[in-house]
């Protein structure tokens, strides 16, 4: 089954996507990459991402990268498809971590934040 995997970290300086391709069953799974690319942000990308690190960020401006980036994780999906020379019919589904901009590891419950809006990734890329 073929996979990708989509994870910014908390640098904010891109999006890495891996192409993998699992084979077996539990718990004798075999995980092999196909493709993998960074897709950096550019620098006013990732001073908007880092500007949301802060408790005080506008909700209109988190919402706004929530979707930007959604878009920023579905063109790296594609490129890596691309890479290795498939088409996103070829893919079973797309698992994103997000972009962390929040941890709250001290609040009750504990939590921590990642934008990235999954449904924006599935509509660019047509998988789920």
């Amino acid at each position: 089954m073929l996979l990708i995997g989509l994870m910014s970290g908390t640098s904010a300086d891109g999006v890495d996507a891996a192409l993998v391709n699992i084979t077996g069953t539990p718990p004798h799974l075999d995980v092999q990459e196909v493709a993998f690319i960074t897709r950096p942000y550019d620098d006013a990308t990732r001073a908007a991402v880092l500007a949301l690190c802060r408790p005080e960020a506008p909700l209109s401006e988190l919402g706004r990268m929530h979707v930007l980036l959604g878009h920023r994780f579905a063109e790296a999906a594609l490129a890596v498809i691309a890479q290795a020379g498939l088409e996103p019919s070829d893919i079973a589904l797309i698992g994103s971590h997000g972009q962390t901009v929040y941890h709250a590891p001290e609040a009750e419950p504990p939590f921590t934040l990642q934008i990235g809006d999954p449904a924006v990734i599935a509509t660019r890329t047509g998988i789920p």
